[in-house]
């Protein structure tokens, strides 16, 4: 019966799924505000029934005539019909925000607005960031309220998010390119190339205390993983294996300590991060669930020792809203962060819930705090990789433990079931795929929770020591920066020893082939994806087909077994 199997689903799980119909839509839908109607419409009968029946407390025998089954069935169905309607109303407000570019003149010549985001350096140099317009100004000097955003790329001022700008547009508007998405096309900003930006007013004192944290968190990392020497260089107070290693690690060390942690890739290489994205390791640059959970579980082993467990998960619950304060609510980030909340506080309330359920959750949260997002690439990927750890994460796992380590097998099952995922939205989106990509991102898994680590305990070293130098300095009229030279030398050398190999691996693993389909292709990026889907639902299913035809088996023997 379809409440016996369902049933036990948490209502969240039921009122997710309702929504994901309308939600992607395709923008613009005539149908949405029907959705909406009609939803609220369905919804006064359903609960008038359940009401009528919550009042039956005598049940049939039949499993189809039970009063409970048809009142789960009729919960069910209301959880999925408001679901239904949270997705019209997510849907509406996602396709308003589409219409809100007003420009207020027909050519303005300068622009002036808020910035959004933080600036991001371009492979080109350039600074990029988005505007969020207010005034738009014309040659004769006419004025008129603008709205909406548009994509900045500046060669040369850097302004930070929140402060309002400037800026001078006397060649116009370029028009957004074309995505292979409804959604991204209707969602896509205009650009603009400007020399400079021309400051009007200063960002908030949040955003300035954010932005002279974030630069100072920059300089420590940059500082731990470089390995210039400094001070130091040619002394020979540098090991023997540092002086081999860290001069080949160059400043890359710290260029990938800012992308792992900061997600900050202003000066990373880009031949490595070439090698990364052909070797289908292109997420372990982007901020996701994985950094956060490396962070988690250093937060859990220093402060657990000191605090106590429930303390230190209340800690860590602090510091991780500091850290997604500090690095911005990208939507991956976002979706990390908010299941480390709910985690924390069903098992506080001792109610834990699995993956699914807390994913419900935060999908929810994330639509109603900011419903573009949801149709962001990166939003869909973060989340149905999850959802493809949270379904075939288990069932390889059982399948590799009989060749495998337990850690070894673990950590291939979570590449291989969150790319069993991701894999279809992937091949259409960008026409690559890498079947051996979960294998290298679990080797390089190990090597970026090192660098992680050694990176937070550099950086916080060098702090440190960079604190009670200046504190002796000021004491003892001397200053004691040779114990910080020492340190940021073998904190270097520490550092390039895991980043060495990182990128050895991603090189060997860029050298092999894997699929690639232009974009002029389509066609043949949809038939593949349809196939990906195919096999994917079939190694779901395999298992639980074969333990059914087992069960049918214990119940039903073979007669002509039984006759000998």
């Amino acid at each position: 019966m379809v409440c016996n199997r369902y049933g036990h689903l948490p209502f969240i799980v039921w009122f997710a799924l309702g929504s994901l119909p309308a939600i992607y839509l395709p923008p613009h839908a005539w149908l949405v505000p029907w959705l909406k109607f009609a939803s609220v419409f369905i919804l006064l009968p359903m609960c008038a029934v359940l009401y009528l029946l919550s009042g039956q407390k005598k049940a049939c025998r039949s499993p189809w005539t039970s009063k409970r089954a048809n009142r789960k069935l009729f919960l069910i169905a209301i959880y999925v019909v408001a679901g239904t309607a949270f997705g019209a109303c997510i849907h509406g407000r996602a396709s308003a925000s589409c219409k809100m570019l007003c420009l207020g003149l027909p050519e303005p010549s300068s622009l002036e607005g808020r910035v959004a985001t933080d600036p991001r350096k371009t492979a080109s140099a350039l600074w990029s960031f988005e505007l969020r317009l207010e005034n738009a100004f014309g040659k004769d000097g006419a004025k008129a309220s603008a709205s909406g955003s548009i994509n900045v790329y500046s060669r040369k001022s850097c302004p930070v998010k929140g402060q309002k700008i400037a800026i001078d547009i006397p060649s116009g508007l370029q028009e957004s390119r074309n995505a292979v998405d409804a959604w991204q096309n209707a969602m896509a900003r205009p650009y603009v190339f400007i020399d400079k930006t021309s400051e009007l007013e200063n960002a908030s004192a949040a955003e300035l205390a954010r932005s002279q944290a974030r630069n100072k968190f920059l300089m420590l990392l940059k500082l731990a993983g470089s390995s210039d020497g400094g001070p130091n260089e040619g002394t020979g107070r540098r090991p023997v294996i540092g002086r081999l290693l860290v001069p080949r690690a160059g400043l890359a060390a710290g260029a990938i300590l800012e992308a792992l942690i900061l997600g900050v890739k202003d000066d990373l290489d880009p031949e490595l991060s070439g090698s990364f994205q052909k070797a289908g390791c292109s997420h372990i640059l982007a901020l996701s669930g994985q950094h956060v959970a490396v962070l988690a579980a250093l937060l859990a082993f220093v402060l657990g020792r000191i605090a106590g467990p429930y303390r230190a998960k209340a800690l860590a619950c602090l510091l991780a809203a500091f850290y997604l304060w500090l690095v911005g609510p990208s939507p991956s980030v976002l979706r990390a962060v908010i299941m480390f909340w709910l985690s924390s506080l069903f098992a506080a309330m001792d109610r834990p819930q699995n993956s699914i359920t807390i994913l419900a959750w935060v999908f929810v949260i994330a639509g109603c705090l900011d419903p573009v997002s949801v149709y962001a690439l990166s939003f869909k990927l973060s989340y149905m990789a999850v959802l493809g750890i949270a379904l075939f994460n288990p069932l390889l796992d059982f399948y590799l433990r009989r060749w495998l380590p337990p850690f070894l097998s673990a950590a291939i099952a979570t590449g291989f079931a969150a790319l069993a995922a991701t894999a279809p939205l992937s091949v259409i989106s960008f026409g690559s795929l890498n079947p051996l990509s979960p294998l290298w991102s679990a080797m390089a898994g190990i090597l970026v929770t090192a660098l992680m680590w050694a990176g937070f305990g550099a950086a916080a070293g060098i702090y440190a020591l960079s604190a009670l130098g200046k504190a002796i300095g000021l004491i003892a009229g001397y200053s004691g920066m040779g114990f910080l030279s020492i340190f940021t030398d073998f904190s270097s050398f520490l550092i390039s020893i895991p980043f060495l190999l990182l990128e050895a691996l991603m090189k060997l693993a860029a050298r092999i082939p894997s699929v690639q389909i232009p974009e002029n292709k389509m066609g043949l990026r949809f038939i593949l994806a349809v196939l990906l889907v195919l096999f994917f639902y079939l190694l779901y299913a395999l298992p639980h087909v074969l333990a059914r035809k087992q069960k049918r088996k214990a119940f039903f023997p073979d007669r002509s077994s039984s006759q000998l």
